[in-house]
């Protein structure tokens, strides 16, 4: 097995060519017998910031702004109260929908339904001793049912995990925690719509699969910026929010799995 190891310099390096391409990995650490060994696994902690929060705005822009929050109060029960208030609550079930559905996605693991994980009783007891929901409540948001874990880069074992495989009967399990999302003002117009009220998502998350003794056997730290854009256009909002966090989860699975199996076919 053949980790792929990287100082704190190295990682700003790639995360700066990794924004700069619009998606990446800052670095994959696993071990392919161990991943290889997992046949079904499951979800178990999801965070995404309690504030997902607009861009610094110049002069110009201020008003476009503005308008893209106002705009979301009447998308369909989609809502950004205002640029300082915590809109973590929304954007979790958007942004976990979108990971899960594409980390399933022609998988050869098979993944448990969310709805089963969270009906265990066995895996909700869990939930009063690992839960930190409450201790980062003004920093965090999670998902109806899943813990909010807060993960530490280079975690190479996790009791939760532990009790949570055997709690479920499964082979692994998988966190991941959103330790950055933020909107970015689109330069240019695209679909009829201008910079000055159009944005997209941008994430920094990590990812840790775990097997059933709790071992981290895959790691990855990812960034991405997917093309989905919503905004302002008169009145209406064109785009939907849902999609455009939907979009963050799905594409912080798609940069994991795209940059594990490049990684397995040069690691021996």
């Amino acid at each position: 097995m053949k980790a792929l190891n990287f100082s704190l310099s190295s990682a700003v390096a790639l995360m700066c060519l990794a924004m700069l391409a619009g998606c990446g990995s800052v670095g994959v650490r696993a071990d392919r017998a161990k991943v290889d060994a997992i046949n079904t696994v499951a979800v178990v902690g999801f965070a995404v910031p309690h504030k997902v929060a607009l861009p610094s705005a110049s002069q110009s822009e201020i008003g476009g702004s503005i308008g893209f929050i106002k705009g979301m109060v009447k998308n369909k029960g989609n809502v950004i109260k205002a640029a300082n208030e915590g809109n973590g609550a929304q954007v979790a079930p958007a942004t976990f929908a979108g990971f899960t559905e594409e980390m399933a996605k022609d998988s050869r693991m098979k993944f448990m339904p969310t709805a089963e994980v969270t009906a265990n009783k066995n895996f909700a007891a869990l939930l009063a001793s690992y839960d930190e929901s409450e201790k980062h409540s003004m920093t965090k948001n999670g998902v109806a049912g899943l813990p909010v874990i807060q993960l530490k880069a280079g975690a190479e074992k996790l009791e939760f995990a532990q009790k949570a495989a055997e709690a479920l009967g499964v082979d692994g399990v998988i966190l991941v925690d959103f330790y950055s999302m933020g909107y970015a003002m689109h330069a240019g117009k695209s679909g009829g719509l201008y910079s000055a009220g159009a944005v997209k998502v941008e994430a920094h998350a990590l990812y840790n699969m775990f097997d059933k003794n709790g071992q981290s056997v895959w790691a990855s730290s990812a960034f991405a910026r997917p093309d989905v854009i919503a905004g302002l256009a008169g009145d209406e909002v064109k785009g939907d929010p849902t999609e455009l966090h939907k979009s963050a989860g799905t594409e912080i699975a798609a940069v994991v799995k795209k940059d594990y199996q490049e990684w397995a076919k040069k690691a021996k």
